[in-house]
């Protein structure tokens, strides 16, 4: 996954890599890097930093296949990570899914 990024409005367009991360037990991030997927969720859920690693503390986020089945809660398939950001043409850093 491939988006355009402004550089800081200079006019400077540079390509950057998303990347599915799962960042804890139940929540999945789009972000460049491992750094970037854990902020994303600590604002996200509205949290300290001091208190995310409290609640999480030796979780380590790591990427997930974009061929990850998503399901409801009654366990039907519904489409893959890939699909459901090709679908949404998310080209963003943010969160994706889950439940915090």
């Amino acid at each position: 996954m491939r988006y355009r990024l402004d550089d800081c409005g200079s006019g400077v367009l540079k390509m950057s890599t998303l990347k599915p991360y799962q960042v804890t037990d139940n929540d999945i991030v789009l972000a460049e890097n491992v750094e970037q997927a854990t902020e994303l969720l600590i604002e996200f859920c509205g949290y300290t930093k001091k208190e995310f690693e409290r609640m999480h503390p030796d979780e380590e986020p790591f990427e997930v296949s974009l061929e990850l089945g998503l399901r409801n809660e009654d366990g039907t398939f519904l489409m893959t990570l890939g699909d459901y950001i090709s679908s949404n043409n998310l080209k963003t850093p943010q969160y994706l899914v889950g439940w915090e």
